[in-house]
């Protein structure tokens, strides 16, 4: 039974079924099977809910047992830039035998997300060339076109890949759109829309409360987290979301605490890191500081092993 599931965790992973291969992967880790695929399978679920510091520990104990996995070397680059560690994650992208597929479109999803729209059309434009079926790609694509010159043109095909087809990254795209341009009414009507395409999407509900506090709509990225049902709020990465938009609130004793065990718990988290030692300073906590610093230190000694392998 174990063998079969295997075999269909394989081919769900291959063909790019992450929730198929998530289930497959819990079933499997349940009934003690140890194998790198079930590592793999529970990385992509750590992504999706970006908790990027388990998700690194699983990828790389897969490269560790398979250096040619093309797969783990792509969650491992997605996870550090979540982490914060953009350019080692650029670098291994450029070291890593990656498909172009999952380079360049990483390539495009760290240019959108810096506001460099410009080269994200560029590597979305690129990944299409190589693989003209890439949803994603598409999605990319137009997102980057209606931040560049907002084009109706680009808006009305992402809402075609959203209502018609059921893009997520489309329906992020529009929402991030709406937002950004101050058209909270529609944003919000986006955000209900894409929250009713997949209400268990954890990955889904934390980045639009992350876009709601990057573009400083602090109050509605609080109500957005209260919306969330109990088990996503209680992720590491949910509690870090209102933290981050409580500080924001000038509220750095409640953010504060909530930011500690999140950051002992992943050191080597960039995200809690920056936020963390912001609080500490504003709160004149400088011996709070210098600990928080230390331990980023040490705990961020296991990425040394992964950036040594640029070097080589």
């Amino acid at each position: 039974m174990a063998l079969d599931d295997l075999t269909g965790l394989q081919n769900c992973i291959l063909t790019h079924d992450w929730r198929e291969s998530i289930r497959i992967a819990k079933v499997l880790k349940e009934a003690g099977v140890t194998d790198p695929l079930v590592d793999l399978g529970l990385a992509v679920d750590f992504t999706w809910k970006l908790q990027y510091s388990e998700a690194l520990k699983l990828a790389e104990r897969v490269i560790e047992r398979d250096p040619a996995n093309r797969i783990a070397a792509g969650v491992r680059a997605s996870t550090l830039h979540g982490m914060g560690h953009t350019k080692l994650a650029l670098d291994l992208v450029s070291r890593d035998d990656l498909s172009a597929r999952e380079s360049l479109l990483l390539k495009g999803r760290i240019a959108f997300e810096s506001g460099d729209y410009r080269s994200a059309t560029l590597e979305a434009e690129r990944c299409l060339l190589e693989d003209p079926s890439i949803g994603e790609a598409y999605s990319l694509l137009y997102s980057a076109q209606w931040m560049i010159n907002g084009r109706s043109e680009a808006r009305q095909e992402l809402e075609r890949l959203f209502y018609i087809e059921g893009s997520k990254p489309a329906g992020l795209g529009l929402f991030h759109g709406y937002a950004i341009r101050g058209d909270l009414e529609s944003a919000h009507h986006m955000l209900d829309d894409c929250i009713n395409l997949d209400p268990e999407d954890s990955w889904l509900r934390l980045r639009l409360v992350e876009i709601l506090d990057e573009i400083g709509a602090y109050h509605q990225a609080l109500e957005a987290f209260d919306r969330m049902p109990p088990e996503i709020r209680e992720l590491p990465t949910a509690q870090f979301c209102r933290a981050q938009t409580l500080a924001r609130l000038g509220r750095l004793r409640e953010a504060e605490q909530i930011c500690w065990p999140l950051f002992k718990h992943a050191p080597d988290d960039m995200r809690y890191l920056r936020v963390l030692t912001w609080l500490l300073r504003k709160r004149h906590r400088w011996h709070s500081l210098i600990y928080a610093i230390t331990l980023n230190f040490w705990g961020g000694r296991s990425l040394d092993k992964i950036s040594a392998k640029t070097r080589l």
